[in-house]
C-alpha cells in the first residue's frame, strides 16, 4: 500500500510541475501540442484546410474537363473539321472564366506575341499529343504549322467569336 501511495505522490508532483511549466511558458505547450485551450482554433484551422482542399479538388476537376475538351477540339483539327484558328477560338472560349492567376502564368509561359498566336500554338501542342506516334504525325504538324505561319505573315490571326 505504501508503494502505491508513494507512486501516486510522485505522479501528482510530476503533473503539478508539468502544469506549472506549461503555465509559465505557454509557447512550450504549443510546441509539444498540449495547448488544449486552443482546440477551437485548431478545429477552425482544420475546417479551413478542408474547405481549401475541396476548392482545389474542384479547380482540378474543371481543369481536367477543360483539357479533355481541348483534346477533342485537337482531334477535330486532325480530322480536318476545324482549322487551327477555329480551334484556337474554341480554346479561348473554354478558358473563359479561369482565374487571373491562370492567365498570368499562361501568358508568361506560352510562346507567341499575342493571345491569338499563343492559342494557335497551344492547339498545335494538343494536336501533337493527339497524334501520338502516328506515322503521319510529322507531316500533319508541318502542314498545320505552315498554316499558322502563313496566317501570321498575313497578320490574320483574329479568332472568331
Amino acid at each position: 500500500m505504501r508503494r502505491v501511495s508513494h507512486g501516486l505522490a510522485c505522479l501528482t508532483l510530476t503533473l503539478a510541475a508539468l502544469a506549472a511549466a506549461l503555465g509559465l511558458f505557454p509557447g512550450l505547450a504549443a510546441a509539444v501540442g498540449l495547448d488544449l485551450w486552443n482546440v477551437p482554433a485548431a478545429l477552425d484551422a482544420m475546417g479551413q484546410a478542408a474547405e481549401s482542399d475541396r476548392r482545389i479538388d474542384e479547380l482540378l476537376l474543371v481543369a481536367k474537363m477543360r483539357l479533355a475538351l481541348k483534346d477533342e477540339v485537337a482531334e477535330d483539327v486532325v480530322a480536318g473539321r476545324l482549322t487551327p484558328v477555329q480551334a484556337a477560338a474554341r480554346f479561348r472560349r473554354l478558358d473563359a472564366g479561369t482565374p487571373e492567376d491562370y492567365w498570368r502564368g499562361w501568358r508568361d509561359t506560352a510562346r507567341g506575341a499575342s493571345d491569338e498566336e499563343r492559342y494557335c500554338r497551344q492547339v498545335l501542342a494538343h494536336v501533337r499529343l493527339v497524334l501520338g506516334g502516328r506515322a503521319d504525325a510529322a507531316d500533319v504538324l508541318a502542314g498545320l504549322a505552315k498554316q499558322l505561319e502563313e496566317a501570321l505573315a498575313r497578320g490574320d490571326l483574329r479568332l472568331p467569336d
